[in-house]
């Protein structure tokens, strides 16, 4: 059986990845140094340690995303739009409106969330004091972890890939790490010390940004700036997005969370290193997934709808074929990989091929997701979100307390399969395009016609 991984004379793969390698090669660093980051705290530490740490990280990513509020994508559209047309006066009213609706966001959620948490008890009641004390101490960094993703997203509006790529991947583990390593030499470990670790590699980072960012604003001249309402224009662009990332993201956090509610901050850290583990193959999704979108979008709008065909099939294609490997290479070795770690972390290695199956359809659809929002699709993306979330929500209550983490297992991999199959069922039945790719597909085929003739 013969099969052609990757076609490198044809135009589409090499535009998909001419002047990327680097860029990318830093991304999937990035995502390496954080896995090297949580595996340091295991095995070190324990899964206890990890539950109520990444207990408090998750509340601090979710209210980072409502701080934003869909300002990390928007800023992109706004700063690359300004960027082309010359209009660098646009491109400081951009950042300068940016700042004005973030900050005083991210002060009133943070107020909110600290009453919510130390005096309504809110999740945390059946939690024990350390897992509150440390989310109080990563709150902390709240409004600067809010500014770091803009400003690094600021870059990405720019163009300027490589250095959004170590800002956004790069700085913040690769000082996490640094800390982790030396402070246990300066002072006795503690939960505390590992949040107070991970808030001052955000600090670090945000330094780092502001540095680039006052750096290129320093140096566009000044010019009569266009008749951009941006104040108005940039809610009104950035409302839908956050729905969408809200929807995208709570889906790891739904599970840590209800996990943690339900059962213990032990469980928390075995099924967030069992999710990191097989999940894996998502990470190299969203990094292949960043240098298609754009062409996806150019092309549509330019109506070239046969190089936009080719584009999905080679995306579909190289996305298949770079996380295959890594599949494979989960399924023989995360039992090993979950030994190293220690007791604590004991999964059944069916659990783990069930976690993988979920996977693996996410992996066949290729970039389905990516290209309906990219052809004016969003909403359509939005409703299978919605409701590939609500199923997942319903299967975690029933299922939690009954079955324990088997229980979360069945329901992440169920919400993939389904969200999965739907964004590829539209886009061939209603759209007409290709999104999805499996080698063994023209083969079954045959194999199909020969049986009915």
């Amino acid at each position: 059986m013969n099969f052609k991984l990757f076609n490198v004379r044809d135009v589409n793969f090499r535009e998909l990845y001419r002047g990327s390698a680097v860029a990318l090669g830093v991304k999937l660093g990035g995502l390496f140094l954080g896995y090297v980051f949580s595996l340091i705290i295991a095995k070190f530490y324990g899964a206890s340690v990890l539950g109520n740490f990444l207990i408090g990280v998750t509340i601090l990513n979710f209210l980072v995303l409502l701080s934003s509020f869909g300002m990390e994508t928007t800023i992109v559209a706004f700063i690359a739009k300004a960027k082309a047309m010359a209009d660098f006066t646009g491109v400081k009213r951009v950042l300068k409106e940016i700042y004005r609706i973030v900050v005083p966001l991210s002060v009133i959620l943070l107020v909110l969330a600290f009453i919510a948490i130390n005096y309504f008890k809110f999740y945390f009641g059946e939690l024990n004091p350390t897992a509150i004390r440390v989310t109080n101490i990563l709150l902390i960094a709240a409004i600067p972890f809010t500014l770091l993703r803009i400003h690094t997203n600021f870059f990405r509006g720019l163009k300027r890939i490589l250095l959004f790529s170590v800002l956004n991947y790069l700085a913040l583990y690769s000082f996490s790490i640094l800390f982790l390593l030396v402070a246990p030499f300066l002072i006795d470990f503690s939960e505390d010390l590992l949040a107070v670790i991970y808030i001052l590699a955000i600090f670090l980072s945000l330094l780092v940004s502001i540095f680039f960012v006052v750096r290129e604003i320093n140096g566009y001249p000044e010019n009569e700036a266009k008749s951009y309402r941006f104040r108005e224009q940039l809610p009104k662009y950035s409302y839908p997005i956050l729905i969408s990332d809200l929807l995208k993201n709570s889906r790891n956090w739904m599970v840590l969370l209800l996990v943690g509610y339900l059962m213990t901050e032990k469980d928390v850290g075995v099924i967030g290193i069992a999710l990191k583990l097989t999940f894996a193959p998502s990470l190299l999704i969203n990094a292949v997934n960043s240098i298609a979108m754009p062409k996806f979008s150019e092309q549509f709008s330019l109506n070239n709808i046969d190089e936009l065909k080719k584009t999905l099939a080679e995306s579909a294609r190289v996305i298949f074929w770079s996380s295959f490997p890594i599949l494979v290479g989960i399924f023989f070795f995360s039992s090993f990989i979950l030994r190293f770690l220690g007791n604590d972390f004991n999964l059944d290695s069916v659990l783990i091929l069930i976690l993988m199956t979920g996977v693996f359809f996410e992996v066949i659809s290729g970039s389905s997701s990516y290209f309906l929002q990219m052809v004016g699709k969003q909403k359509v993306n939005t409703i299978f979100l919605f409701g590939s979330n609500v199923i997942l929500l319903g299967m975690l209550i029933l299922l939690i307390p009954e079955y324990g983490i088997a229980g979360a297992v069945v329901s992440v991999s169920v919400s993939f399969i389904l969200y999965s199959g739907a964004l590829v069922i539209y886009a061939k039945y209603v759209m007409g395009f290709n999104t999805y790719y499996f080698p063994l597909k023209g083969r079954m085929k045959k194999m199909l016609r020969r049986r009915k003739g």
